[in-house]
């Protein structure tokens, strides 16, 4: 049973009122908004396993450090590539490849200190706990031998990294998105199995930096769960950089030769021989669950295919043990920081009582390589799918006068609506958003409001929007959605 601590009289038996386990972003906005709702009555202590460290896998070794990096890839490719045609010189322009490195780990350091130190969390009266956690019953964990015990828990533990099991693959030589930052030179070649987001980005990255770049996706495209056409598109700019991309492939087998591995890879059946200095992981996330022995808890896994995908939990973001609440990647199903911190939110507010249920009907999603793919909704395909006639709208980035002055006319902006009642612009729904291009991650949030709100786009189409933005290609699509004059801004 818990055991009882000596509070005062009138507070809970327990230790703390909320422990929450993990310290990445779901778990830091947990403690943050506990204690601000509450005007600092609710007793809240954070449980992270790597001493002195919070923020998480965004901070250290996912957003802030691949976006860092991703500036950097595309400036010194406007450099090289771009510069000139503008009438800048640039003479012996290269590639520091450790500093580039040095720049991101100072950067992270920096947000460190100034949004996720320690200190911050202890100020707000949040006591920090550091150690693996485990339950020992279900108010109960063990950290570093000692016991700890509260009403309520929300466990945010986080991903990490899925491992290929390929023969002749040595899993400690391979690089992922939580060691990139280890290397110490600039690899000459590059595999990535996998086809995602990851993959995308940093196989444009590395091409910029100079390395020889192959992806193996087992997909019959890259980034599967975007719309088909603006996928193939990007794929087309990322090979046309130079990136080899081999989709409905595996890899069979690696051998080492000479400093060298040689990856066979079946490729539509074909096997072929690449050739790269570093092989990188990038095939999925796995839920650290191992060490919270969760059985002790009540607390029930989610599994797909037979394979675990995390913490099962309802709509409301609560386990199967009703005091305890999960949320961010180790809820799932979607691994990203604005997930993490809404369903953060809404445990929290759900802890004190609440009855928020989290809803992605208008998620957005951004994968950052240059141009940006934006996601929103329904993809061309899934909206046929399910509602049948649809209206898509296509507006390529060559038609926006900001993307021309930009020298940005890579891309399309692309929306899916119902058609209306009897075909008008009474009633349309917006289905979907796609946008391929410049700023793409910024323009696809109009849509998200429009979505989350169950709007008539043709209400935005009819908005004013500044001359010349890259905004403006928002209202130009409606327009030619709602055959509005586009005369002007």
């Amino acid at each position: 049973m818990p055991r009882r601590s000596s509070k005062e009289e009138g507070q809970s038996h327990f230790d703390f009122d909320v422990i929450v386990i993990g310290a990445g972003t779901a778990g830091l906005t947990i403690a943050r908004t506990l204690r601000y709702l509450s005007k600092g009555k609710v007793r809240v202590a954070m449980v992270e396993r790597e001493a002195g460290k919070i923020g998480g896998d965004c901070l250290y070794t996912g957003c802030i450090p691949s976006k860092t990096l991703l500036a950097t890839a595309r400036l010194y490719h406007q450099i090289k590539h771009e510069a000139g045609g503008r009438g800048i010189r640039v003479e012996g322009a290269s590639l520091d490849f450790a500093a580039a490195l040095q720049h991101t780990r100072d950067l992270i350091g920096q947000i460190a200190e100034e949004d996720d130190s320690p200190a911050i969390f202890s100020a707000m009266g949040v006591e920090l706990i550091w150690g693996e956690a485990r339950f020992v019953d279900p108010h109960t964990i063990e950290v570093n031998s000692r016991t700890y015990t509260a009403e309520k828990f929300a466990i945010t533990t986080g991903t990490r990294p899925a491992l290929p099991d390929v023969p002749g693959l040595n899993k400690d030589e391979l690089v992922t998105n939580e060691n990139f930052l280890e290397l110490k030179q600039l690899p000459r070649s590059l595999l990535i199995i996998g086809g995602g987001p990851l993959a995308a980005e940093f196989s444009q990255m590395f091409t910029r930096f100079g390395s020889k770049v192959t992806i193996v996706q087992h997909h019959g495209q890259i980034l599967p769960r975007e719309d088909a056409e603006l996928a193939t598109m990007l794929q087309h700019y990322l090979e046309t950089e130079g990136v080899t991309v081999l989709t409905n492939a595996t890899v069979e087998r690696v051998e080492e030769q000479a400093g060298e591995k040689i990856i066979t890879v079946k490729a539509n059946g074909t096997l072929v021989q690449v050739r790269a200095e570093v092989v990188l992981a990038a095939i999925g996330r796995t839920p650290n669950i191992e060490a919270l022995n969760l059985d002790a808890a009540g607390v029930e896994l989610a599994r797909e295919n037979g394979r675990v995908k995390g913490i099962k939990i309802d709509a409301r973001l609560r386990t199967s043990a009703t005091h305890i609440w999960a949320a961010g990647d180790i809820a799932g199903p979607y691994y990203f920081t604005h997930v993490a911190e809404q369903e953060g939110r809404f445990v929290a507010q759900n802890i004190l009582g609440g009855k928020q249920k989290r809803d992605y009907r208008a998620l957005p999603w951004v994968t950052f390589t240059d141009p940006e793919l934006a996601h929103l909704g329904l993809t061309e395909t899934e909206a046929r799918a399910a509602h049948g006639e649809v209206v898509v709208t296509r507006l390529i980035f060559s038609q926006i006068d900001r993307a021309r002055t930009e020298g940005r006319t890579e891309g399309m902006l692309k929306l899916i609506t119902t058609r209306g009642v009897g075909g008008s612009p009474l009633a349309v729904r917006l289905l979907g958003a796609h946008i391929l291009g410049p700023a793409a991650g910024v323009l696809i949030h109009e849509f998200a409001v429009v979505m989350k709100n169950r709007l008539n786009p043709g209400l935005a189409a009819l908005t004013i929007h500044a001359y010349p933005t890259f905004s403006l290609a928002n209202r130009q699509a409606l327009g030619k959605r709602f055959v509005i004059s586009d005369d002007g801004a």
